[in-house]
């Protein structure tokens, strides 16, 4: 844990080093916007990395759990501290186990942290991004069409996080045979918490195509659009909440600022989305090999002879870590190109990966 702990605070380090200058630079830049909301620029730089840091810890627990395992027990095995335990007949198994123990807590650990804890970090972290990193921290231009649980397909020209809007959105709806069936158009939408929708403060228009052998009263074809105007302050027929809008916009960042539930309700409005489905299946996967790269790495730190040497132990525990992220790359580029199934490219290599491993643990020499 020790181990665990240093590598994890010093990489931490590196990264608020390197980013630094460059947010420094973006406060210069943006000085006046970052006044107008109220903060101080030492104060937004210490919360933007506050909660960006544990999206580093996300990312490298899966990688530093096995390496200082590594590190540990070939450090005990070239000292000869290993010796008195085998000699006493304790199985190497027996020895190890309390590590595979502590990476099955690690990973249940963080199952519940990116559930109950990202979502809150993750909309703090984007706020303070926003507002850091751009001149208008309030717009989020072209928000991605989707379709919500109603059937509506929803357009938009931008969404205003902070003031939780949107500007210039289309919601059409189709039939069976993919033929509109009516459209609508506001100029401004607005998320209410109490109504729990999205209600039209400047109203909007309804476009009905007219059918055929219709007409309506200006004598036009059948081909045009009866246009009615919709009462300001009305709900909007979208069943998409707020948090959908969210994650929609921030499809474009890294999978570790999703939960589970966002996750889900992203793929839910993008069924077809190969790269989505990848993304969402890599959220179960990335825990899970916190245990298949100790079981990896494991055998190898007590198998090898004490006179091969530490670094041999190392570099062979580094190889099948950048194995196991090489497949899990390679396999996952290829189902978002649409050329294999995304759980199949999700799962094979931890399956792959783990069933070696657990071989290499159960048949670890005493």
């Amino acid at each position: 844990l020790r181990l665990v702990g240093s590598e994890m605070c010093i990489r931490d380090r590196l990264t608020v080093v390197l980013d630094l200058s460059d947010r420094i630079s973006r406060v210069s830049r943006n000085w006046d916007s970052i006044a107008s909301y109220g903060y101080k620029p030492a104060q937004l730089l210490f919360e933007y990395y506050l909660t960006l840091i544990p999206f580093f810890w996300l990312r490298l627990i899966p990688v530093c759990g096995p390496a200082a395992a590594l590190f540990s027990l070939s450090r005990l095995n070239r000292h000869n501290e290993l010796v008195p335990l085998v000699t006493a007949g304790v199985s190497m198994r027996r020895v190890t186990l309390p590590i595979v123990l502590s990476g099955i807590a690690l990973a249940v650990l963080m199952l519940g942290f990116r559930e109950q804890v990202v979502p809150r970090i993750s909309r703090a972290q984007m706020r303070v991004d926003r507002i850091l990193s751009r001149s208008k921290p309030d717009r989020v231009g072209r928000v991605p069409p989707f379709h919500d649980e109603g059937g509506a397909r929803m357009s938009a020209d931008s969404f205003h996080p902070l003031g939780r809007k949107l500007k210039g959105v289309w919601l059409t709806f189709r039939d069976d045979d993919g033929r509109n069936t009516e459209s609508f158009w506001y100029p401004e939408l607005r998320w209410d918490d109490e109504r729990t929708g999205w209600f039209a403060p400047r109203g909007g228009q309804r476009h009905v195509p007219i059918a055929d052998g219709e007409s309506d009263p200006g004598g036009r074809s059948a081909f045009s659009v009866r246009r009615t105007q919709i009462e300001p302050d009305s709900r909007a027929p979208l069943e998409a909440g707020l948090l959908l809008i969210e994650i929609t916009t921030m499809q474009s960042e890294t999978k570790e600022r999703l939960s589970f539930s966002e996750s889900r309700e992203l793929l839910r409005a993008n069924p077809k989305n190969a790269r989505f489905m990848v993304m969402h299946q890599s959220l179960w996967t990335t825990p899970i090999s916190c245990v298949v790269l100790l079981l990896l790495t494991l055998p190898m730190c007590v198998r090898v002879g004490r006179r091969s040497g530490l670094m041999l132990r190392i570099g062979m525990g580094m190889m099948v870590l950048a194995g196991f992220y090489a497949s899990q790359f390679i396999l996952g580029g290829i189902a978002g190109g649409g050329d294999l199934d995304p759980v199949v490219a999700a799962w094979l290599p931890t399956l792959v990966f783990g069933s070696l491993g657990l071989a290499l643990y159960l048949g670890m020499e005493n």
